[in-house]
C-alpha cells in the first residue's frame, strides 16, 4: 500500500531517447542517410553517419535512456530507486 497518499502518473515523451548519450561500453552505431539524401566521398564511396545519441527505435535506446534518467534522478536529484524497478 501507499503510506504517503501519493498519486502516480505515467507519460510518454517521444524525444526522451535523444537525451541519452552513448558511453564507452555502448559501442558505435552507424546509419545510412535516407535514400534521397545519399552522400559520397571523393572516391565515390557512400558516406554513413555515426550517431552521437541514440534514436527512438534503435536497439539499445531504451537501456541508454534508463541509465541517463536514473543517473539524473538518483545521483543528481537525490531520488531513491524502487527495489521493484
Amino acid at each position: 500500500g501507499c503510506s504517503a497518499n501519493l498519486r502516480v502518473r505515467q507519460f510518454d515523451v517521444e524525444a526522451a531517447y535523444l537525451q541519452g548519450a552513448f558511453e564507452g561500453d555502448d559501442g558505435e552505431v552507424f546509419v545510412r542517410p535516407p535514400p534521397d539524401e545519399r552522400f559520397f566521398d571523393d572516391r565515390g564511396i557512400q558516406i554513413v553517419w555515426k550517431l552521437l545519441k541514440p534514436l527512438y527505435g534503435e536497439a539499445d535506446a531504451g537501456r541508454i535512456w534508463h541509465r541517463t534518467a536514473k543517473r539524473q534522478l538518483v545521483q543528481t536529484q537525490g531520488f531513491t530507486q524502487s527495489e521493484f524497478d
